[in-house]
């Protein structure tokens, strides 16, 4: 159950927050580290949304850009959930400290996240990159659209679970704080984690022609990709090493983004990620 634990971070003055950059850099070793983990045990991954756009559109991160994604097909996440491990680093995953149906794997050695309007793990956690699974999908995308509509719910109360587990203060402002006690009224004695990851096993990997995340969905971006596109990878130039990518990643950005190598307008050029902050541990 996530709520007052080690979770709820307890810093001093002195700690120094990262900068953009920092939170980049920082990042971008963990991607290294779960790199070679993939490499030296067979696991398969891609980089995925931003991440992919940034290697193939800037060589690198988007500058505005704050985080890192990879996907992985179900049976290889299954196996890089249970068997992934490495110092000063921590996997959290569904039923292991997280109420997120996606993994995250957090540097805990030398950065620690204030994220305490957003409390999804109980644990000590900071800068991080998001691993999430493709599942099976339906061939029909009329008939996968019903259970993006319901993950899409699903993924509406797990939201209100999180800011149930939120502190009421004035930082957050009287808005926010109007949220906090709704869903401490109406989702503090729910968990809807499990019927999210139930929508998850709607269809098996290996019994699908076509597959899709659905582990944090939006019902206005359908994915819907052949599986035999995960079976073809290539290696993408992103910042100063090489990470795999899905060969057709042209396919995969073109229908996310449509014209992907066109710049967004300078007003959405901004980070996503403002409801939390990081600092050095050793600062």
């Amino acid at each position: 159950m996530i709520g007052e634990s080690e979770g709820d971070i307890k810093r001093n003055t002195y700690m120094k927050e990262l900068t953009h950059e920092e939170v980049q850099k920082v990042s971008l070793d963990i991607l290294k580290h779960v790199h070679e983990f993939c490499v030296e045990n067979g696991i398969r991954y891609t980089l995925a949304y931003g991440t992919l756009l940034g290697a193939v559109r800037h060589q690198g991160y988007i500058p505005w850009d704050d985080d890192v994604d990879i996907m992985m097909p179900r049976p290889d996440y299954d196996k890089f959930c249970e068997i992934y491990k490495q110092d000063g680093y921590r996997l959290l995953a569904p039923n292991n400290h997280s109420i997120f149906p996606f993994a995250r794997v957090c540097d805990i050695k030398k950065t620690i996240t204030d994220d305490s309007f957003w409390p999804w793990t109980d644990v000590e956690h900071g800068v991080s990159i998001d691993v999430f699974p493709i599942d099976g999908a339906e061939d029909d995308v009329e008939q996968l659209k019903k259970r993006l509509r319901n993950a899409t719910r699903i993924r509406q109360h797990l939201i209100y679970y999180r800011l149930a587990k939120s502190s009421i203060q004035l930082k957050w402002g009287i808005s926010r704080n109007i949220k906090i006690l709704v869903a401490k009224m109406f989702y503090s004695w729910r968990n809807p984690q499990g019927k999210a990851l139930a929508i998850l096993d709607g269809k098996k990997y290996e019994d699908s022609n076509f597959v899709t995340n659905l582990s944090s969905p939006d019902e206005y971006d359908i994915e819907h990709y052949e599986k035999s596109m995960f079976e073809k990878y290539c290696l993408l130039k992103f910042e100063d090493a090489e990470f795999f990518s899905v060969a057709d990643y042209d396919k995969m950005l073109s229908d996310y983004y449509g014209d992907y190598m066109q710049l967004p307008p300078k007003e959405k050029q901004v980070p996503r990620h403002s409801d939390f902050k990081n600092y050095w541990k050793d600062c």
